[in-house]
């Protein structure tokens, strides 16, 4: 029953990567989430886990083929200090192979990945021009990300094993809860940080919906890291996320801060019992403690 509704809403999606370099990137961005929220729905997709590789990689091609067709494609996303980072930090890991203890187990890994790099590293760089385009990548990769999470959430394929959420491929094969993690804290901070530019209730509920299941994500992953750093992200930066302009803003924007933690923790006491919250509590604290010291 779930499979027709997801395909309808990624159809939707992919011929929105195909018209607009901009939804391509978001789509890129959302890949190994959708990847599984598409194994959790879609049984051949499931037997077949590249298949939704290949499936994405073709749209974004296609996507980007298009865009250069019609002259949408910029070239401005590159040897800036960000790509330049991101690009060093790759070149890094292949330079580390010379001195690794496992040299042909790194080269397999490296190989297999380098398709990811391809996606990452060259070809995102020119699905987007400028700022603007870049946050409107991202409000299409919000509205995504919370049906994916919607959708990974209400899958009967899902199920929590040593308290993390994801998918049995196999007897000892299972997805990885690092991507639910990830998708989990980019909700709680595009959500949260995110401002429109009109007052539109539409994007306000999908808003509400996407940080109360990203949150709910990042709990399940078991990424304590992932969730605390989404909670920190969140409470600090929403304050300056919106323009200052009064004393009365700025007070309304604290008590925002605080409405934050609040539905934050009460989702957290929702979803684990007494003892779970209170040793969440003593491992934050703990790492509070050794962090300061």
């Amino acid at each position: 029953m779930l499979a027709p509704l997801v395909l309808l809403v990624f159809v939707i999606f992919y011929i929105g990567a195909i018209m607009q370099p901009r939804w391509a990137l978001a789509v890129l961005l959302m890949l190994f989430p959708m990847k599984q929220a598409l194994q959790g729905s879609v049984s051949i997709i499931n037997q077949t886990p590249t298949l939704a590789n290949y499936l994405i990689g073709i749209v974004v091609g296609i996507g980007l083929v298009w865009g250069i067709f019609r002259g949408k494609i910029k070239f401005s996303g590159y040897l800036n200090l960000i790509w330049i980072a991101v690009a060093f930090g790759y070149f890094y890991s292949c330079l580390s192979i010379l001195w690794t203890p496992s040299k042909e187990n790194a080269i397999s890994y490296v190989l297999e990945g380098m398709i990811y790099v391809v996606m990452f590293i060259i070809i995102a760089p020119m699905l987007v021009g400028d700022l603007k385009e870049w946050t409107e990548s991202l409000r299409v990769a919000t509205v995504l990300g919370t049906f994916i999470a919607i959708f990974i959430l209400i899958s009967p394929e899902f199920n929590l094993r040593g308290g993390r959420l994801g998918i049995d491929l196999g007897p000892k094969l299972r997805t990885s809860p690092l991507a639910i993690g990830e998708l989990g804290g980019f909700l709680m901070i595009s959500t949260s940080l995110m401002v429109m530019p009109r007052h539109r209730i539409l994007f306000d509920i999908i808003r509400y919906m996407g940080f109360i299941s990203g949150l709910m994500l990042a709990i399940y992953s078991g990424s304590r890291g992932q969730l605390l750093f989404a909670v920190f992200i969140t409470v600090v930066f929403f304050p300056l996320s919106r323009p200052v302009k009064n004393v009365f803003r700025f007070f309304l924007m604290m008590i925002g801060s605080l409405a934050l933690l609040i539905l934050i923790f009460s989702v957290i006491s929702f979803l684990f019992s007494d003892r779970d919250v209170a040793e969440l509590a003593h491992w934050h604290w703990t790492l509070y403690l050794y962090c300061g010291h």
